[in-house]
């Protein structure tokens, strides 16, 4: 005989039952509105406009198989891409939206000094026409210590040209290993700067 407030196996399998059949298991990574994460943030007001009308912001909102780190820039350093056209936009914010990993300020902090990593970003996801590594970003802690650099790979191969690259400048926000925003200093580009 059961004692009461204990349950048996066999009332245990009835909750775990109830449990799996009462929904769908919680995503792993939740959606995230990065405009209304943004909204937050008045110097960002721009960036948050240009990323909803690239129709970049439902595409982070749609996300649900990895984390993203975004990396957003203020509203003066928008200016240089405010009359593009939309492609152009997409082209260029496209790099801000770095896939399946999560960085903050003290992710950042651990890379070694002179170390990098290549992460895929939207630009680099959505196309399949991007070949090898153009379109990713390869983030960088330079080794004299003078910061975190953001740099578009502008080749095919790893050791191909950077194109127009940006600095971290401080976290903005963070739900950890499910989206992170980050202030760098400035638009990205896969077009070299002499290009540019």
């Amino acid at each position: 005989m059961p004692v009461a407030g204990v349950l048996t196996a066999k009332h245990s399998l009835a909750v775990l039952l109830l449990v799996l059949i009462s929904g769908s298991p919680p995503a792993c990574y939740a959606a995230q509105n990065i405009t209304a994460i943004l909204a937050a943030y008045p110097d960002l007001g721009e960036f948050s406009s240009q990323l909803t009308s690239a129709r970049l912001a439902d595409d982070i909102y749609n996300r649900s198989d990895g984390p993203v780190t975004v990396l957003a820039v203020n509203d003066t350093a928008m200016a240089s891409v405010k009359t593009m056209p939309r492609e152009a936009i997409w082209g260029h914010l496209s790099l801000h939206v770095l896939l399946d990993c999560y960085y903050d300020d003290a992710n950042l902090q651990r890379l070694p000094l002179g170390g990098s990593t290549l992460v895929s970003t939207m630009f680099h996801d959505a196309g399949g026409g991007a070949p090898g590594v153009y379109g990713m970003v390869r983030i960088v802690k330079f080794s004299d210590a003078s910061g975190v650099g953001f740099l578009p790979m502008a080749g095919d191969v790893a050791g191909a040209g950077v194109g127009k690259a940006a600095f971290f400048v401080k976290s903005v926000y963070g739900a950890p290993y499910n989206i992170s925003v980050l202030q760098v200093s400035g638009v990205m580009s896969t077009v070299t700067p002499d290009a540019a």
